[in-house]
């Protein structure tokens, strides 16, 4: 949904990024795919959480991030 309304816009409201509150920060949705849903902190609680991707299982029933089941392989 995000990407389809980014290809409709022009100029700088093409930079839109789609991020989650969490208790541990602003968390990004950076892409997902038929198996996988890719996050990264765009804003983290803790310095440690900045570094690199996440990489969470898809689970089309869960709700929030929370409900979600991270994984090492993709």
């Amino acid at each position: 949904m995000v990407e389809a309304a980014r290809s409709r816009v022009p100029g700088p409201s093409r930079r839109v990024r789609f991020c989650l509150s969490h208790e541990s920060g602003k968390i990004e949705i950076v892409g997902t795919d038929d198996r996988s849903i890719y996050v990264r902190y765009h804003r983290a609680k803790h310095s440690e959480d900045t570094a690199g991707m996440i990489f969470y299982r898809r689970d089309d029933d869960a709700c929030w991030v929370d409900q979600l089941v991270p994984v090492l392989d993709v």
